[in-house]
């Protein structure tokens, strides 16, 4: 995982794996190295079922967690605290994506990285039951910034969620 160039690292599903999470992470770091390069690399860390898949990942994938297996997202947050090339992690979130009930599994990496964390909300559901909400409110009180994909989204996290819109991009 070493590389003298800072870095963000993209935890999310990604390609070969055929999901609309993983074509858009893919096509986010392409369009970040692009713009950004050669300041700074992205670097991926691959969400992969480990008893259904075995994919071979190009390069910039530097590491995998098994999305059903918790020690794997503390592992994994604990390479990364020491990768002093990782400036920023930003997590693609999206409901199912990460194992455990009601994001436990992802709730052992956050509580464990030390790196900042942007997290990409790619669903809010309005008016949500109070599981959800927590779930959200967790991501935001974890995180230095939000990211969603529609102004409404915005209004959505203020309001049904109380989330301060100073924390969302």
């Amino acid at each position: 995982m070493k590389n003298n160039k800072p870095s963000v690292l993209f935890v999310s599903t990604y390609p070969p794996r055929k999901c609309g999470i993983a074509t858009f992470t893919k096509d986010l770091s392409i369009a970040i190295d692009k713009k950004f390069y050669p300041k700074f690399k992205s670097k991926i860390v691959a969400m992969i079922n480990l008893e259904s898949e075995k994919p071979k990942y190009p390069n910039e994938v530097v590491l995998k967690i098994n999305s059903t297996n918790t020690q794997d997202y503390i592992n994994a947050a604990e390479k990364i605290n020491k990768t002093k090339d990782i400036k920023l992690v930003n997590i693609q979130h999206e409901f199912g994506l990460y194992g455990g009930k009601y994001l436990n599994y992802l709730n052992a990496f956050l509580e464990k990285i030390n790196k900042p964390v942007c997290i990409t909300l790619h669903s809010i559901p309005p008016n949500p039951k109070d599981n959800i909400k927590s779930i959200i409110q967790y991501l935001a009180h974890k995180s230095v910034c939000l990211i969603v994909m529609i102004g409404e989204a915005v209004q959505i996290l203020n309001k049904d969620y109380g989330i301060s819109k100073k924390k969302l991009l």
